[in-house]
């Protein structure tokens, strides 16, 4: 860690997340972070963030981790996931 994946489209970037052991926020022992979410504006509404949350929920479990945790000041946009 860190780690980034990346969602593609005919062989173009159209978002990433990545997942760290910190992020902005001081709690040594909460970890790990999801963090830099984004998609392209274009390709928004489709499942791509979706997609690459539970990627990064399914890679952090696979490491052994029973948590990934998040701060943010968005609302109701990660509560589903």
């Amino acid at each position: 860690m860190p780690q980034f994946l990346f969602a593609l489209l005919e062989e173009k970037i159209v978002g990433c997340v990545g997942v760290a052991l910190q992020d902005f926020v001081s709690c040594a022992d909460l970890y790990p972070f999801l963090i830099t979410l984004y998609v392209a504006e274009s390709h928004r509404k489709k499942g791509i963030a979706q997609c690459l949350i539970r990627h990064a929920k399914n890679d952090c479990q696979a490491q052994g981790f029973t948590s990934l945790y998040l701060c943010t000041d968005l609302r109701g946009f990660y509560e589903r996931f």
